[in-house]
């Protein structure tokens, strides 16, 4: 539970939550770690959602990922609720260097309800959130590369610094909000999930806020910027 993530502010009361394939704090927090090379925290578990990734030629997921880390939310549904929301943000380290490549940190939001079992963060492709997704222009152009907002954007966060070669070490999307139909009264399930695939290092984070229902409808799952 942080109050700030380098420039980042709750967007609904005085915190939000970081989830972290390494060390989730800024620049300014004790026991702070460049996000590259990383922390390699040793643990493995399984995929909770394997994917294809085809677009990338990328190959498929890994059965087992690591340094995984999930927060996971029981919540019964207001009488007179039909949707919710969450607003959150993604930077990884894989950026340049590992675009359309198995090494595909991922963010997942699972839902188990009557009207969504399964992911409901992704872009207008389909793409879940990684490197990848098309929400990801927080971030310095590279020559294969062309980002649309200034890595200044995540300006304390440490994913906005250049190695010794002057190369960027990471980049990210600005706040996204998720939006989801729900059933009036019904009991459902909500994980946020984080990982690495390919390796241990290379840290990604994402941080969470504003998690609130609705009295409007959603027809489906959609993730806007």
């Amino acid at each position: 539970v942080l109050r700030d993530f380098g420039v980042y502010r709750p967007r609904a009361g005085r915190s939000f939550i970081a989830l972290s394939t390494g060390i989730a704090a800024d620049a300014d927090d004790p026991g702070f770690v460049l996000p590259q090379p990383g922390t390699d925290l040793g643990t493995d578990a399984q995929n909770p959602l394997p994917m294809l990734n085809a677009d990338c030629g990328a190959g498929p997921d890994e059965p087992v990922v690591h340094d995984y880390v999930e927060w996971r939310l029981a919540l019964r549904v207001p009488t007179n609720a039909r949707s919710l929301h969450f607003d959150f943000m993604f930077v990884t380290a894989e950026y340049p260097e590992f675009v359309c490549s198995p090494y595909n940190d991922k963010f997942l939001a699972l839902l188990d309800s009557k009207a969504w079992k399964g992911n409901v963060s992704f872009d207008a492709k389909g793409h879940p959130v990684t490197v990848n997704v098309g929400f990801f222009d927080v971030c310095t152009s590279t020559q294969n590369n062309t980002c649309t907002r200034p890595v200044s954007k995540l300006a304390g966060t440490g994913y906005e610094r250049f190695d010794y070669m002057d190369r960027p070490i990471g980049g990210g999307t600005d706040w996204l909000r998720t939006t989801f139909p729900v059933t009036p009264g019904e009991a459902i399930e909500l994980r946020f999930i984080l990982f690495d695939e390919g390796d241990h290092r290379f840290d990604s984070t994402v941080i969470l806020d504003a998690i609130q229902f609705e009295l409007d409808a959603a027809a489906a799952p959609t993730t806007i910027g």
